[in-house]
């Protein structure tokens, strides 16, 4: 038999095909899949249509406005009575808290982390410069502020805490900051109260662990539901079964 052409020979050699890379994920994303691996493969993977919710709407609304004000280009433009009392409601009590009397380093800041074999892209709605405070690191220390215009996190929300997280890791990562200088808040503007956290290296660590495990489930496909309490506010309820008998409330 003649010898194989060296064409084929060389085809024998190549590497076998690479696995098909990680989608680039958003920080939402990820939030999502912490909370509920599904939810995150129905919004992501498969991109089902969300239905427009006034909560969601209304939330839109007023960050725009706050990332005006917090930039001070609330009083470039006309003052007008807001017709929405819910709109209405928050503007004031944003107004009325202590962010409203600081002007921020950066508003809607986006950033691009690097994590396993993938691209994490998130956006911040406001870094403030922190220089008031002792410890090692607050010299030049930052406070990442995140505006939340809905309610708390249910105790059993998987994803709680992981966005401020990621945000901490960015500063970090992204922005060359020590892990000593950056703290993270969660501002609920309704409540007009908030939840800060100070990081450190170990803490930082902690959040790049957990990224690296949700990046494996989602390049496993692991993509099982997760119901909880939050079941009830899912878009995607309504084609969930166990997202259904999450919400049936027992008599």
């Amino acid at each position: 038999m003649p010898d194989e052409p060296a064409q084929l020979r060389l085809l024998d050699d190549l590497p076998p095909a690479a696995a098909p890379p990680l989608p680039r994920l958003a920080v939402t994303g990820l939030v999502g899949y912490a909370r509920c691996p599904r939810q995150c493969y129905w919004d992501v993977v498969e991109r089902r249509p969300r239905p427009l919710r006034p909560s969601a709407r209304i939330g839109s609304l007023v960050h725009g406005w706050i990332e005006r004000e917090a930039a001070g280009q609330g009083s470039l433009l006309a003052a007008e009575a807001e017709p929405d009392a819910w709109i209405a409601e928050l503007k004031a009590a944003f107004l009325a808290s202590p962010w409203a009397r600081r002007r921020p380093r950066a508003v809607e800041r986006p950033f691009v982390l690097s994590a396993g074999g993938t691209t994490v892209r998130g956006r911040v709605d406001a870094v403030y410069d922190v220089d008031d405070i002792d410890g090692p690191g607050w010299a030049d220390g930052l406070e990442i502020v995140d505006f939340k215009t809905g309610r708390r996190p249910a105790p059993d929300d998987g994803g709680a805490g992981f966005q401020l997280g990621l945000y901490a890791l960015a500063a970090v990562d992204c922005w060359g900051r020590a892990p000593e200088g950056v703290s993270t808040t969660e501002w609920y503007v309704r409540e007009g109260a908030g939840v800060t956290r100070h990081w450190d290296a170990a803490a930082v660590d902690g959040v790049r662990e957990r990224l690296a495990e949700v990046l494996d489930g989602v390049a496993a496909g692991r993509f099982g539901p997760v119901p909880g309490s939050y079941c009830g506010r899912c878009a995607h309820v309504a084609a969930c079964p166990e997202g259904q008998a999450a919400t049936v409330v027992d008599p």
